[in-house]
């Protein structure tokens, strides 16, 4: 007869599947934003939105089962559950893999911001020199807190 499971080990499982997922997504909305492919971001988009609020569920769930074990809501306390089990070495290797995956989406995610921002420091620079500015020309702001155009503008006409 083998020991019975912690009660945590089905929510970290649970949590490191989620989050493995979650680095596939933002893996490939890297591609898309690399690729300017706008469409297929979209649907991505939506998908990332539903595993994030699965990880936050499933982290409130962990959280909840660690203080029902009688351990503080710490790296420290979580160390102490998961020695408190009889599968402890199936609870650690899940929980340095969630830590490890954590860390991971984290750099992929400001990886990506990264690439969207300057992005759109290249198409403010491309509007610039389409406006008849330079292209490193940076947008001023007016007294009013409005937008001044680039010195030297011109019309480049109406549609």
């Amino acid at each position: 007869m083998t020991a019975p499971e912690s009660p945590l080990t089905g929510v970290l499982l649970e949590l490191q599947d989620r989050l493995m997922e979650l680095r596939d997504l933002l893996r490939e909305e890297q591609t898309c934003i690399g690729q300017r492919d706008v469409e297929a971001l979209q649907p991505l988009l939506e998908r990332k939105n539903h595993l994030l609020q699965d990880v936050e569920t499933l982290d409130a769930r962990r959280r909840t089962t660690l203080r029902e074990a009688g351990h503080e809501d710490s790296r420290q306390g979580m160390k102490a559950c998961l020695t408190g089990f009889p599968d402890t070495e199936r609870l650690n290797a899940a929980w340095t893999g969630i830590l490890s995956l954590l860390r991971e989406c984290q750099a992929l995610n400001e990886s990506n911001g990264s690439i969207i921002h300057q992005s759109m420091a290249l198409n403010e620079r491309l509007l610039n020199a389409l406006r008849g500015g330079s292209a490193d020309e940076a947008a001023a702001y007016g007294p009013e807190g409005t937008r001044a155009g680039p010195r030297g503008s011109r019309n480049l006409g109406k549609a």
